[in-house]
């Protein structure tokens, strides 16, 4: 089996649909981060041949991605040259769908379809020769499960290598021979109970000799009699013709005379059609009159639709109901024109209330404006007074060592005069002012910053007010313009009612030439009805009519026709009277011929009675039950039964020599398909085959497990107990290996395995590993790497796929199937490969 192309959809981590193409490949990593759906690749795999997954069993429903309803998975492979495809598909509510296909073009159509699940499984057995257990221990090497070969029971490897060396094909030749062995037991007992009935042969063929002589005998003497019994079957064959004649001219009259009418019935003829007649005349008229007044009708319906009367009533009604909306609309329109109006009166005392405000606020700014500048200019006077008061207080300090004109030692400038001393309390009250009038300025700073912020609040206020009156008279000119235009509109339709229907109410009007019309309408239809009733009574009048007519023509031919048949010559005319001498004529010979018919049968009776009796005297004198000549075919019948059954008889007497050969030849063959159905057994042959299977993979694999292991381990024995040559070869069992050490034993196993049946021609074409390698150390890793490059070089054609973590293998692989995971979703997102 060699994978061309996997497709995906919905799988596990996989949303929406991906392909997976195989077909020039060979050896090919799978490799990203972990839960970046590396091993889903395999179990899309495996899912796909067998609807299971190592992992997940037949849990099925478990692989559709958590996002999705359902799930899908294709796999199109080769076996020894055909080309496959199997389709499996999985839902979250529903049965799962099954299918499998043969191609012989892989761009043409299937020549081969299944598509039940039983079928699509035995077909995926019988083509790779390994049923699920077998693939996982041979072809796969799953996560976690690399032991399971190796540490498998006995049975379970035979199992597996009988598939995968094609030695399942003894179990179809070992069905064929118990096939072939039980036919032949089969013949055997046919024969045998052939040979048995040869006594029962002769004894019948001597009882059929003796009964042929008896029935020949009674034979001849029937023969002898028959004559007789002819002459007497002619006569009553005569007499019966003659019986049946009488039978049917009398059967003949009978019906005829049930055909008879009675008297009275032609003049109820005569009397129905002259009624009929006058019904049809007044009908006539009455119809003339009728079709004169839908005529009238007709015509005033007509001018009146020539007027275009429905279509201007059509429009007179579409501008009312138009009127309607548009009258509304003219009363919405006045609505919101005065409720602008108020707005804007609103608006307007806004606005002239802000305008007041805004004088206020401004007179107060002017106010706050001058109290500030002069308390700024007390407060500077004051600042200077104490400056002036500092310095003299400064310089009265000073005055011992001043002298004038001479620089001051403070200010350096010339000394005009020696000041007098100060006194103390005037610098304090100098300082007393400074900050009062500072305290004044502040204040007054304060209130023209707040009389400033109060004037931008209004004049705000202003503005809006001032906007609120703008939109109000944009509202109010709008609300009259569109009063203005709904005026305008309902005019115009009130206009156009007016032109068509006149003044006044136009309802009303419209109402009056609606009733009008309809009267004119309902007029023509009642005068259609009244001329169609009449002209079906008129016409049924006319079928009644024909209908009496046809009843006295009828009446006629139906007495000259039995006139005919009783073969009467009487005189049939058209009036009643001529018509009832008629009737009395033929009821006359009818009666007649009746009683001479009656005559003539009794006769006919009672001869054939006589010769009834003869031909049963001659039958009681013969010693036959039933008539003379049934008694001759019958011993003739069994004269010519006896005869073929007494041939038949001894021809099969004379095949008694071939049948005893045939029976012995018969069981030498049952012998020799007995024993080779025994000998092909798994204990024999098969066990034969695999000894020497297993005995070659041990030493295989001991050659590849010893290498792979930098020279440490082989295989014991046949059974995979484990040699370890660093330990005086002592004898290990397969389960005290570390995890790297049974990845690495199980490795050796899996490539002496594929190099087997590469020498064999065998179907394993494809081989998986799913990590492991995160269990090696380098140099096992190169050792182990080394290795899995052969499976590709032994065999150009073979697919090997890794799966793994490992960073190393990114640099040793080329050909990469490169994965990562979707932080936020989970999905995998496919980077390459």
């Amino acid at each position: 089996m060699r994978p061309l192309e996997l497709r995906v959809r919905n799988f596990r981590s996989y949303s929406g649909e991906h392909v997976f193409d195989f077909a020039d490949r060979h050896l090919v990593a799978i490799v990203g981060p972990i839960g970046s759906g590396k091993s889903s690749i395999l179990d899309a795999i495996v899912f796909a041949l067998y609807g299971r997954t190592p992992r997940l069993g037949t849990n099925t429903k478990a692989l559709i991605n958590q996002r999705a309803a359902d799930a899908a998975v294709s796999l199109r492979f080769e076996v020894e040259g055909e080309l496959w495809e199997v389709t499996r598909s999985i839902r979250i509510k529903g049965a799962s769908r099954h299918a499998m296909y043969r191609y012989e073009d892989p761009d043409g159509e299937p020549v081969e379809k299944l598509t039940m699940e039983s079928e699509v499984s035995e077909k995926v057995v019988e083509l790779l020769g390994l049923e699920y257990s077998a693939f996982e221990r041979s072809v796969l090497l799953a996560q976690g499960r690399f032991a399971e070969f190796l540490q498998a029971p006995p049975r379970d490897r035979d199992r597996v290598l009988k598939g995968v060396f094609g030695h399942d094909r003894v179990d179809r030749m070992k069905a064929l021979a118990k096939e072939r062995s039980e036919l032949a037991a089969a013949e055997l007992d046919k024969v045998g109970v052939r040979l048995e009935r040869f006594d029962e042969i002769a004894e019948r063929l001597e009882r059929n000799n003796v009964e042929l002589g008896e029935v020949r005998e009674s034979h001849q003497r029937l023969v002898g009699i028959a004559a007789t019994d002819a002459e007497l079957a002619e006569r009553s064959e005569k007499a019966g013709r003659t019986l049946d004649a009488v039978v049917k001219r009398r059967t003949m009259l009978e019906e005829q005379v049930t055909r008879l009418p009675e008297i009275g019935t032609t003049e109820r003829a005569i009397s129905e059609a002259s009624a009929a007649g006058r019904r049809r005349a007044d009908f006539a008229k009455a119809l003339e009159e009728a079709q004169q007044r839908l005529q009238a009708a007709d015509g005033a319906l007509q001018r009146a639709n020539e007027q275009d009367e429905p279509v201007v009533l059509e429009r007179a009604a579409g501008l009312l109901a138009a009127g309607e909306p548009q009258l509304k609309a003219v009363v919405e329109a006045d609505r919101r024109a005065k409720r602008a109006e108020a707005d804007l009166a609103e608006a307007a005392k806004r606005e002239e209330a802000a305008a007041g405000e805004l004088h206020e606020v401004e007179h107060r700014r002017d106010v706050t404006l001058g109290r500030a500048a002069e308390a700024a200019k007390i407060f500077e006077e004051a600042g200077a007074a104490l400056e002036r008061g500092r310095h003299a207080n400064m310089a009265a300090t000073l005055r011992a060592g001043l002298e004038v004109e001479e620089p001051c030692p403070v200010c350096h400038q010339t000394v005009v005069e020696i000041p007098d001393l100060p006194e103390d309390s005037r610098l304090e009250e100098l300082e007393d002012v400074f900050a009062s009038a500072r305290r004044t300025k502040g204040d007054m700073d304060k209130a023209h910053t707040d009389a400033l912020t109060a004037l931008e609040r209004v004049k705000g206020g202003v503005r809006s007010a001032r906007d609120g009156v703008e939109a109000a008279q944009a509202r109010l000119a709008g609300a009259r313009d569109d009063a203005t235009r709904a005026r305008g509109d309902l005019e115009e339709t009130n206009l156009r009612l007016e032109k068509i229907l006149g003044s006044g109410d136009a309802s009303e009007h419209l109402e009056r030439r609606k009733r009008a019309y309809n009267d004119l309408v309902a007029a023509r239809d009642a005068a259609q009805r009244r001329a169609d009733q009449i002209r079906g009574d008129h016409n049924q009048a006319i079928l009644d009519e024909q209908n009496a007519a046809r009843s006295l023509q009828d009446l006629s031919m139906l007495l000259s026709d039995l006139a005919a048949r009783l073969e009467v010559d009487v005189e049939i005319g058209d009036s009643p009277q001529s018509l009832a001498d008629a009737l009395v004529a033929l009821r006359t010979t009818w009666s007649e011929l009746t009683t001479s018919l009656r005559t003539e049968q009794t006769d006919a009776e009672s001869e054939l009675t006589g010769i009834a009796r003869e031909r049963a005297e001659l039958c009681a004198a013969a010693g036959v039950t039933g008539d003379i000549p049934s008694a001759v075919a019958v011993a003739a019948d069994r004269i010519e039964r006896l005869e073929s059954a007494i041939s038949a008889d001894e021809t099969e007497l004379g095949k008694a020599a071939d049948l005893v050969a045939a029976r012995a030849t018969l069981q030498s063959t049952a012998e020799v398909f007995s024993r080779i159905n025994r000998d092909l057994t798994d204990s024999r042959f098969v066990r034969f085959l695999l000894d020497d299977e297993r005995a070659r993979l041990a030493e295989l694999g001991s050659e590849h497990f010893q290498r792979l292991s930098a020279g440490r381990y082989r295989f014991a024995d046949d059974q995979f107990a484990i040699l370890d040559l660093t330990a005086a070869d002592a004898t290990r069992r397969a389960d005290s290996l570390s995890g790297g050490e049974t990845f690495l034993a199980s490795l050796g196993l899996a490539l002496a395995l594929a190099e087997m049946v590469a020498g064999t021609g065998g179907r394993l074409d494809a081989f998986f590993l799913d990590e492991g390698f995160g269990t090696l150390d380098p140099e096992h890793l190169d050792l182990a790497m080394e290795g899995v490059e052969t499976l590709v070089a032994e065999r150009s054609d073979r697919l090997v796929v890794l799966v793994s973590h490992v960073p190393e293998l990114r640099e040793r692989i080329e050909d990469l199937i490169v994965l990562e995971r979707n932080p936020v979703t989970g999905d995998t997102r496919v980077l390459s490969g």
